[in-house]
C-alpha cells in the first residue's frame, strides 16, 4: 500500500514538472523553430543576389545600348545597398544563433527524457523524486 502511493506520488510529481516544461520550455523551443527561417531565407536571398548582380556587372561593361550606363550604375548601386543591409542586418548570424539556441535546448530535452525513463526504473522513488524536483529547478 505504501509502495502504490509512492508511485502515485511519483507518477504525479512527473506528470506535474511534465506540464510545466510543456509549459514553458516547450514554447521557447518551438520560438526558436518558428524565428530562425526568416533570417535564413533573407541571408540566402540576399546572398545569391548580390553573386547575381556581381557578375553582372562586367558583362554589362562589354555591352553598349541605349541606357546601359544607367543599368550598371543600378546594379552597382543594388550590390552596394544589399551589401550594406546584409552586413548591418547580420542575418547569418542571428540565424547561427537561433539553431545554436534550438539545438542546446533540444539536446536538455533529450537529457531530461533519459532522466524521466531511469527516474520510472529506480527501485527507490524517494531518490527518484528527489531527482526530477532538481531536474525541473534546471528546466
Amino acid at each position: 500500500m505504501i509502495v502504490r502511493s509512492l508511485e502515485k506520488d511519483m507518477e504525479s510529481l512527473i506528470n506535474e514538472v511534465t506540464e510545466l516544461k510543456r509549459k514553458h520550455f516547450d514554447s521557447a523551443v518551438e520560438w526558436y523553430q518558428r524565428h530562425s527561417k526568416t533570417p535564413r531565407i533573407l541571408f540566402r536571398v540576399t546572398g545569391y543576389l548580390l553573386i547575381f548582380l556581381s557578375v553582372t556587372i562586367p558583362f554589362l561593361t562589354t555591352l553598349t545600348f541605349s541606357g546601359s550606363k544607367i543599368l550598371l550604375s543600378v546594379i552597382a548601386l543594388l550590390v552596394a545597398a544589399l551589401t550594406g543591409i546584409n552586413s548591418c542586418a547580420k542575418w547569418d548570424a542571428q540565424w547561427r544563433e537561433y539553431k545554436r539556441a534550438q539545438a542546446a535546448l533540444e539536446k536538455l530535452e533529450a537529457l531530461w527524457d533519459m532522466q524521466l525513463i531511469e527516474a520510472r526504473l529506480m527501485p527507490n522513488k524517494d531518490e527518484a523524486q528527489n531527482r526530477h524536483r532538481g531536474n525541473a529547478k534546471a528546466v
